[in-house]
């Protein structure tokens, strides 16, 4: 609670949260991994995969549970992103400082299940062969 939070809202978009991990990984020299992705992390995981491919890091294993794929699975996010915050957004005051990260991340979670590209994108990832 008490960690530096980015007044920069993009840093809480699905996009920009997979590259904070995939550069991670290629700073740990990461050459293999798996994902176990749930609610807002499955977005992330779809573009981590998508990133790890591009960086030559085989992701092994993805195991997407519950994750936000339309914006009807979006209740949560919904109903965190109605909620105005009052104080300063990046206040001294931890308590509002975490309601400002849920609150874009949640702005940002809606958004990307909104454009219904999600499950595609998902079904698109190379599937492993049983026995392969």
């Amino acid at each position: 609670g008490n960690s530096d939070m980015s007044a920069d809202t993009s840093a809480y978009k699905m996009e920009s949260q997979a590259q904070a991990i995939v550069d991670m990984l290629v700073m740990e020299r990461t050459q293999h991994c798996a994902i176990i992705a749930h609610s807002m992390g499955g977005p992330v995981a779809v573009n981590v995969v998508e990133l790890c491919s591009a960086r030559g890091i085989h992701v092994e294993l993805l195991l997407y549970c519950e994750g936000n794929l339309d914006t009807e699975d979006c209740y949560h996010a919904r109903a965190l992103s109605r909620h105005v915050i009052h104080k300063e957004l990046w206040s001294s005051d931890v308590i509002h400082r975490r309601s400002a990260v849920l609150f874009w991340s949640s702005v940002w979670l809606i958004k990307t299940s909104s454009t219904e590209t999600l499950l595609p994108r998902l079904l698109a990832l190379a599937r492993p062969q049983i026995g392969a």
